[in-house]
């Protein structure tokens, strides 16, 4: 009887270290949602609608594409968050496809892991919203960002 308790004990001890050891390395995106946590207050206290949040991976001086579907005339809002121990600056490019060429219409940096920018495109279109890790910390070679479209 002792025995078996004793490999019961055993057995628990390995499966709460190897599961705890499983989370440490397993990283959340809650500190990350938490830091965008206050500008999602204010644009829906402002009666901002929310049309677009996306999560991705993007590595260090490479770029991630997201196309958007945009009208003319209307003012969007666009949030974009890297992740804050992994980025350091994240920047953001909007192109529009003219002739078959890619025309950048905007580009925005300011040396930070976030930054939140108004567009209002003249045409409807589809957009390409090309997000850079411009520079990451030592040791990281990619790091998740959020993109918050609102209008």
């Amino acid at each position: 009887m002792k025995f078996l308790f004793l490999i019961y004990i055993i057995f628990f001890f390995l499966a709460y270290n190897t599961s705890n050891a499983q989370s440490d390395n397993i990283e959340s995106i809650i500190p990350m949602m938490k830091e965008v946590e206050p500008y999602l207050t204010n644009l829906e206290n402002d009666f901002y609608t929310i049309s677009r949040v996306e999560i991705d991976l993007v590595h260090n001086s490479e770029s991630a594409f997201i196309q958007l579907d945009l009208v003319g005339g209307r003012t969007y809002n666009i949030l974009l968050v890297g992740e804050n121990h992994k980025i350091m600056d994240i920047d953001l490019k909007i192109h529009r496809n003219l002739n078959n060429e890619k025309v950048l219409i905007k580009h925005e940096n300011n040396d930070e892991n976030m930054l939140n920018i108004s567009f209002q495109p003249e045409e409807s279109s589809f957009y390409d919203i090309e997000v850079i890790a411009e520079k990451m910390y030592m040791g990281s070679n990619a790091g998740r960002y959020a993109l918050i479209v609102s209008f």
